[in-house]
């Protein structure tokens, strides 16, 4: 709960909100930010990280504008992701957008940390029952997987670029992970039939371009295994 004069600022820029003056709406952002970041961190830090959950799990609101996310969210959401606190890690990768425009708030963080997937293998990390992170994860192995194969049958891709020989042995890293979660959490018939094409035509691209200049394209390789 903060002290009573900074949470009188934060309901009137709720309120502002509601308006959508932008001038006015940012003033009392400035405001309450302003009377917030002053108080003990013990004190504003449990306050921010449960506003992070309620944008992210309930209703949203209010819009994260930049300067609560970088001076207010983003602070709390890091001071719980260093202390392994439940939950930090998963409202940050709900807020991931934010993160992106944010290359200030990024640096602060370890090079893994620094995008949705990582920041949801650390939620699991720091509470191996969170469902929501495993689920969220397990969604965008299902997005990876599905991009990765998405040009066949010109090859498999890694990046905007085709895949090479040694990003073919990654991505099998990360397809035994995604098989791993997939079967904790309830393999869906589209994770078989994704997992066994990923399996086949990582396996079969790798073997392709170790064969260059013997075959004219990938898709007249994948003729020599039928």
């Amino acid at each position: 709960m903060l002290p009573p004069e900074a949470e009188r600022l934060w309901r009137d820029y709720v309120e502002a909100e509601r308006i959508r003056i932008r001038p006015e709406y940012l003033s009392s952002l400035n405001h309450f930010i302003e009377a917030l970041l002053p108080l003990p961190t013990a004190v504003w830090h449990p306050w921010a990280r449960q506003l992070a959950q309620r944008i992210v799990e309930e209703d949203g609101e209010p819009p994260v504008r930049m300067p609560l996310f970088y001076s207010v969210i983003f602070p709390a959401l890091r001071a719980g992701i260093e202390s392994s606190s439940p939950g930090s890690a998963r409202w940050l990768a709900g807020l991931a957008q934010h993160l992106y425009k944010s290359p200030q708030c990024a640096e602060q963080l370890p090079e893994n940390l620094r995008h949705e997937s990582g920041l949801l293998k650390q939620a699991i990390k720091d509470d191996p029952n969170d469902l929501r992170a495993k689920t969220q994860l397990l969604d965008l192995m299902r997005d990876r997987f599905e991009y990765v194969l998405h040009e066949l049958p010109a090859g498999v891709l890694y990046g905007q670029n085709g895949a090479t020989r040694e990003q073919c042995i990654d991505l099998l890293v990360e397809l035994a992970d995604y098989i791993e979660l997939a079967r904790e959490i309830g393999e869906t018939e589209e994770d078989r039939e994704l997992i066994s094409s990923a399996r086949f035509h990582i396996t079969a691209y790798r073997q392709y371009l170790s064969e260059l200049g013997r075959h004219q394209n990938y898709e007249a390789f994948l003729a020599t295994c039928e």
